[in-house]
């Protein structure tokens, strides 16, 4: 009866210790709030173009359209340079990547890329199978390519060599589109 009697006053014990620690148990719920604000991506690019001639027969025009850049060339002739820079100014609040460039002309013209020396991009320009032009691209990036930081401003220098068989009576128009990614994701 003896063990009996200690079993059950250890149960009892047991059980109102459960009891007391459920019921001495506590709680303070702590919440946390916050706020993410994002950056901002974004560059504005713009274009300068001119040609090498003296007389001004063959004239340049540009335009600006997003992330293009319009380049109409009129009136040339073979040996003539149109020559210029665009320039992008990071005006987001992130450092961007430049991570493509796409080359595109009038119909019928193809843009063949050569290769790349000492930071100067080469291009072909053909019309069919006629080559009539080269284009050397050089990037000056204030903190190397291809990163612009907030505040910055990037320059990409073109030349665009017109050959001596240049067809006559023929019209070209050049676009450029420039795809930039936040610095971090850029490959």
């Amino acid at each position: 009866m003896k063990t009996k009697m200690t079993a059950i006053f250890a149960t009892l014990m047991i059980a109102l210790m459960a009891v007391g620690f459920a019921y001495a148990h506590w709680e303070k719920i702590i919440t946390i709030e916050g706020t993410v604000n994002t950056g901002i991506l974004h560059v504005s690019p713009s274009v300068y173009a001119e040609t090498d001639d003296a007389k001004e027969y063959c004239t340049v025009e540009t335009d600006v359209d997003g992330n293009t850049v319009y380049i109409d060339i009129f009136n040339a002739y073979p040996c003539i340079t149109v020559s210029g820079w665009i320039d992008f100014e990071n005006d987001g609040t992130i450092p961007v990547n430049l991570v493509g460039i796409e080359c595109d002309g009038s119909e019928g013209l193809e843009l063949v890329y050569i290769g790349e020396v000492g930071g100067v991009y080469h291009y072909e320009v053909y019309d069919d199978v006629l080559l009539i032009a080269n284009l050397y691209l050089e990037a000056d990036f204030p903190d190397g390519f291809p990163q612009i930081d907030p505040g910055e401003t990037a320059y990409i220098y073109f030349d665009l060599h017109f050959k001596e068989d240049l067809p006559q009576d023929t019209s070209y128009w050049f676009t450029f589109e420039f795809t930039f990614w936040n610095w971090n994701e850029a490959p």
